[in-house]
């Protein structure tokens, strides 16, 4: 039996046509079985709520912590001491910086800096986080991350601080 064309064609609709219909099946067979479980959890929850208020414990909703700035603006730029700082983060976790330098901002309050390095993606991501955590308000306004060696990742950020007084 030879088929023509147009009987391969019609063959491949059906096969995708059974194809899909089976998935549609097996889709309609999950939802209905995920939907039991969900039945199920919020049943048992509510039993637990309902055993819960009957010996007459409740949650105490807790206060929220307040949320303030954890950061502070200086005066005026301190260039030096933000370049240690930047330099004492990326030793503690563990990246090896290639540049670190000021640069101009013509943004009155502002102090920009470029930063370089490599490390492991972990490292470098440890790092990042000590920046958006300190204290002093430091900004990652741009990054730009590369493939290094084979363990290490480079990248090329560009940081700023802000300060109260007037522009550099």
């Amino acid at each position: 039996m030879r088929l023509t064309r147009r009987g391969l064609v019609v063959l491949a609709i059906l096969s995708v046509t059974l194809l899909q219909g089976g998935a549609a099946g097996v889709a309609h067979w999950w939802r209905v079985d995920s939907e039991k479980a969900l039945r199920a959890e919020q049943e048992a929850l509510a039993d637990a709520q309902r055993r819960s208020t009957a010996r007459g414990e409740q949650e105490q909703p807790k206060d929220p912590e307040p949320v303030g700035p954890t950061w502070s603006l200086l005066e005026g730029p301190d260039v030096a001491a933000t370049l240690q700082r930047v330099n004492e983060l990326g030793v503690e976790a563990g990246v090896t910086f290639d540049l670190i330098k000021a640069s101009a901002s013509k943004t009155p309050g502002k102090q920009a800096f470029e930063v370089a390095g490599r490390g492991k993606p972990g490292s470098v991501c440890g790092f990042l986080a000590a920046v958006e955590q300190n204290d002093r308000l430091m900004i990652v306004e741009s990054g730009r991350f590369t493939p290094g060696d084979e363990e290490e990742v480079a990248f090329q950020l560009a940081i700023a601080t802000y300060h109260r007084g007037g522009g550099r």
